[in-house]
């Protein structure tokens, strides 16, 4: 049997090898992953790598130790932390790691994400209302049962068909959010360097790979890397007619169906007003046609089967993603 997708075109994860101090993007606690039917551990660190966007995650086990913990915090202060399932049970441990002589944060409880823990005892559900206490319990997200975290007080819906579907669900909300934060603190940057001007409308802003990468992320759209890739693919590195007469950086016909800001249609491909609609144009094909709630995997096989069939679509985007990362084309 051949490679599972998800193993041909991203690196697995080990929590062994992978070292303790780095400059990571944010932290993950498993789920169960050595029960008959649970997925492997770097199949959910794969899932949320690339729901949000963050190229570098630490991941651990759901069985991972406090020392360990305090070790990895101490080095790698106030990040972003997710925790999935079995994971989340790690809350109280997590939160010791600010527990020291000097007395130092080194989590901060504004950042912290539960993904579906299990609520199916009194006390369990008793044990997550308290930690809903501690955190934002907006930052908690419960699927449609207690098995997976429904009833716990103030928390948001996951937006997943199914358990391990969550991981990539929160993982685009959070991700989408975090890395448009930091977007915008860039530009505030940039902005009290320049002086503040007026912004600009979508007409306005010219077409650079970082104003893409940035409207990909404010957009929320789904998978960024791999529709990043899809981008370049499609556009011919963005030097197709197709792109530069119509404005479509995703070879796009012109929807006959859904809603579409395509203004038309040019050499049998949607035209667009500018670039940015074009951008737009796609998240609205990811909400309307199925994809928004999709495993990186049945992602890529809908692309596989709908977008270019009989193409080997999957092979080309798993290629063009490895040369962007190669490049340092990544979100």
């Amino acid at each position: 049997m051949g490679m599972k997708l998800y193993d041909t075109f991203i690196e697995s994860v080990d929590e062994v090898v992978s070292p303790l101090s780095g400059n990571y993007s944010c932290a993950f606690i498993a789920g169960f992953d050595d029960r008959n039917g649970d997925k492997p551990f770097s199949w959910q660190v794969n899932q949320l790598r690339e729901s949000t966007g963050f190229s570098n995650i630490k991941g651990f086990r759901y069985n991972v130790d406090a020392d360990t913990l305090k070790t990895f915090f101490s080095h790698n202060p106030n990040i972003p932390v997710f925790m999935f399932s079995k994971g989340c049970e790690k809350f109280n441990q997590l939160m010791s790691c600010n527990v020291n002589s000097e007395k130092k944060v080194y989590v901060d409880r504004n950042k912290i994400y539960l993904i579906e823990p299990w609520v199916g005892s009194s006390g369990s559900l008793s044990n997550f209302n308290s930690v809903a206490s501690k955190i934002p319990a907006k930052h908690i997200f419960v699927g449609h049962n207690a098995s997976r975290g429904y009833g716990i007080n103030g928390a948001s819906s996951s937006n997943a068909k199914t358990h391990w579907d969550a991981i990539a669900s929160v993982g685009q909300m959070i991700g989408g959010m975090l890395n448009e934060q930091m977007i915008n603190k860039i530009m505030d940057k940039v902005k009290t360097f320049f002086g503040a001007g007026p912004s600009k409308n979508p007409t306005e802003i010219p077409f650079s790979v970082d104003n893409l990468k940035a409207e990909i992320v404010k957009q929320k759209i789904k998978y960024p890397n791999i529709v990043l890739a899809q981008a370049v693919l499609e556009s011919g590195h963005f030097d197709s007619d197709i792109f530069k007469e119509n404005n479509n950086l995703f070879g796009m016909k012109q929807p006959s169906v859904r809603k579409t800001l395509a203004t038309g249609k040019n050499r049998g491909h949607a035209t667009f007003k500018n670039w940015v609609d074009s951008v737009r144009d796609y998240k609205m094909f990811q909400d309307q046609n199925g994809y928004s709630n999709l495993s990186v995997n049945d992602y890529m096989k809908k692309l596989e089967k709908e977008y270019c069939p009989g193409c080997d679509y999957k092979n080309k985007i798993k290629d063009q993603m490895a040369s962007n990362k190669k490049n340092g084309l990544t979100i």
